[in-house]
C-alpha cells in the first residue's frame, strides 16, 4: 500500500474542510459521506451530501473553489 506525503495528507484535509463547509453552508446539507479510496495506480476522493443542487453552468468561481482546484 501507498502512503501519501504529509503534503498530500495536508492538502487532502483541506480539500475535505472546504467541501464539508460548503455542504453546510450553501447546499444545506444535514448528512455528508466522504470516502478514500486507494486503487492501483491512484488515490480517489470522494464527496457526497444530501444538500440542494446546483448548476454548473451558473457556478460562480469563488476562493473556495479555486483553492481546491489548486
Amino acid at each position: 500500500m501507498n502512503t501519501l506525503s504529509a503534503n498530500t495528507q495536508t492538502n487532502i484535509y483541506r480539500i475535505i474542510q472546504e467541501c464539508v463547509n460548503n455542504s453546510i453552508k450553501h447546499a444545506e446539507a444535514t448528512t455528508i459521506n466522504i470516502q478514500l479510496i486507494q486503487h492501483e495506480n491512484y488515490w480517489l476522493l470522494m464527496i457526497e451530501d444530501n444538500g440542494k443542487g446546483f448548476s454548473q453552468e451558473k457556478i460562480k468561481s469563488g476562493i473556495g473553489l479555486a483553492s481546491i482546484k489548486s
